[in-house]
């Protein structure tokens, strides 16, 4: 008999194997602060719910785990429909990952309520997901024969269908309180004092696993990242160790010429470019300085969170019987767009929206010297029957405004592709003569602001002319809300301006010691900050080259105007 029902747990063993290697896509949502499950009911009828919690009380968001891309760009469409508009599907690395010994305990139904307290005796608990299936697994183990030996008393404990299984361990996803809902304690398989030495409480990557690289203790003037209207933060990607680039090849060179970096150059960042990079940031004194200044770098926007209207505009979702309270009271033009396109996303296509948004553009623009968008009549009179339109009247009424009130990030999280359109029809911003919310985005990154706090420090402290600050951001905020591979001519203009840019940077530290010390700081940010926006991108389906141009693209935008003189 005994023979026999190894022999069934060797046919399950290898089936586990070979069903774990095909595809397997999931949806990113976004990454949140203080995320609960029941945040996200509107999309539990999509699929399963799932967190990884990261430091400071942020977690990571995903639904599902499909075996077809098909499948999960529909559910990342629907999840974007409902307002989540960082939905991006994403593919497990199945074929890389380390593989893990688990035992499995039973099956769910995806889009069922789950009791997790019949499987509280099992062990730590992680989940595999398979379309509408949830696959409930304990472990991990050291090794098959280990977790072949826990089939043995998994059944003695009640669990009548464990058997053993190898998995990638990308699959697993750790049973924690987000998934429950509420926090739990879990009674081990063999209790809290007895656990043998060859069953791990947790399970090491090996050298090509996903690297995680710890970020400079960077804190925000006022203590948080959150942006004014949600606390959807932008994620910082894991850094893909079997990429070969470029950045991180120049970061090797430079961590090794200072002693931190003892492995070969060979381009790939692992465990031992992550541990230098870490290792700069604690002891190389230009890099402890700027971390120091990046910590009281002005804010961008003080003046937002002052009653008045920018205030107003940026908290109408959050606040919109205040902030409606507030825009009714101000005579600018700007105030009664907003209202107008308050009342149409609210009400729908009315009379008093056509009054409104008609009387801001005839205010906007009756000083006859007000540059008039071309195509663009302001005297008319617009029945206002769409979104786009609507939208696109409202950048025109920014135009008129200049730089003194800026539009809201809300508007291009909201409607990306139409507020995307509106300000930037041409698809450039060389001549932007309006001004755009410094969004909670690259700039909320640690290695942004520590490279920007180089940047500044580069640039002499000399305040950056609004036009050029409000070209900047606007790409930024194209690059950050729709991300799409940059042309080749585009890719290669970026990639002759950073070329220039070490080149001239390389002839400033010559000439001085104290200037070789901050080149040096900031080529290692630079190039830092260069791997992670490439993974970013990555994240977005696009291939490492693609990744490197819009890479490039938003290092330009983002620390471009401070180095311009270089």
């Amino acid at each position: 008999m005994r023979p026999i029902l190894l022999l069934i747990s060797l046919v399950f063993f290898s089936f586990g194997k070979l069903k774990a290697e095909q595809a397997v896509y999931t949806v990113y949502l976004g990454t949140f602060l203080d995320a609960q499950k029941g945040d996200f009911e509107p999309l539990a009828s999509l699929g399963f719910l799932y967190a990884n919690t990261m430091s400071n009380n942020l977690s990571k968001v995903f639904i599902g785990g499909y075996t077809t891309k098909s499948r999960a760009d529909g559910v990342a469409v629907a999840a974007r429909k409902k307002g989540y508009i960082d939905a991006t599907v994403i593919e497990l690395n199945v074929k890389d990952s380390p593989k893990a010994a688990v035992v499995q305990l039973g099956i769910k139904n995806a889009k069922k309520k789950i009791d997790w307290s019949e499987f509280s005796k099992a062990g730590k608990i992680y989940f595999i997901l398979n379309n509408d299936q949830v696959k409930v697994v304990t472990g991990i183990f050291p090794s098959e024969a280990s977790a072949q030996s826990a089939v043995k008393e998994l059944r003695k404990r009640g669990y009548r269908d464990a058997f053993a299984k190898t998995v990638p361990e990308v699959l697993l996803h750790e049973l924690n309180d987000f998934v429950l809902g509420k926090p739990t304690v879990r009674e081990g398989l063999f209790g809290e004092e007895a656990v043998p030495a060859d069953v791990p409480t947790s399970y090491d990557y090996e050298e090509g696993g996903p690297v995680v690289v710890k970020a400079p203790e960077l804190t925000p003037k006022d203590g948080g990242t959150v942006s004014a209207t949600s606390n959807n933060l932008l994620y910082r990607p894991e850094i893909r160790t079997k990429v070969k680039r470029g950045s991180a090849l120049q970061l090797q060179k430079i961590l090794k010429r200072l002693g931190y970096y003892k492995s070969s150059l060979d381009g790939y960042y692992g465990r031992g470019t992550a541990g230098a990079y870490e290792k700069a940031l604690k002891e190389l004194p230009a890099l402890k300085k700027y971390q120091v200044l990046a910590n009281h770098l002005d804010e961008l926007n003080a003046g937002d969170k002052v009653e008045g209207l920018q205030y107003y505009i940026n908290s109408l979702p959050e606040d919109p019987a205040h902030a409606l309270s507030g825009l009714s009271a101000s005579s600018s033009p700007l105030a009664k767009a907003y209202r107008a396109y308050w009342l149409f996303v609210t009400r729908g296509p009315n009379a008093e929206v056509n009054d409104l948004m008609n009387a801001a553009v005839h205010q906007a623009f009756a000083d006859p010297k007000t540059p008039v968008p071309s195509r663009f009549d302001p005297s008319a009179t617009y029945a206002y029957a769409n979104l786009s339109q609507l939208i696109l009247h409202l950048s025109y009424v920014h135009r008129a405004i200049g730089t003194s009130i800026a539009a809201p990030c809300w508007l291009f999280q909201r409607h990306p592709k139409e507020a995307l359109s509106a300000f930037e029809p041409e698809g450039s911003m060389s001549q932007a003569d309006y001004r755009i919310q410094a969004c909670a985005g690259f700039d909320q990154w640690p290695e942004v602001r520590l490279l920007i706090a180089i940047g500044e420090d580069l640039n002499a402290m000399n305040p950056l002319a609004p036009d050029v600050l409000a070209a900047a951001r606007s790409r930024q905020t194209r690059y950050l809300l729709s991300p799409k591979p940059l042309s080749k001519s585009e890719t290669a203009e970026m990639q002759m301006r950073q070329q220039r840019l070490i080149k001239g940077l390389d002839a400033w530290a010559a000439k001085d010691p104290l200037h070789q010390k901050i080149v040096t700081a900031f080529k290692i940010s630079y190039y830092q900050t260069q791997v992670l926006l490439e993974d970013f991108y990555m994240d977005k389906d696009l291939n490492p080259d693609q990744a490197k141009g819009l890479a490039l693209g938003t290092l330009d935008a983002l620390v471009g105007p401070y180095v311009g003189r270089f």
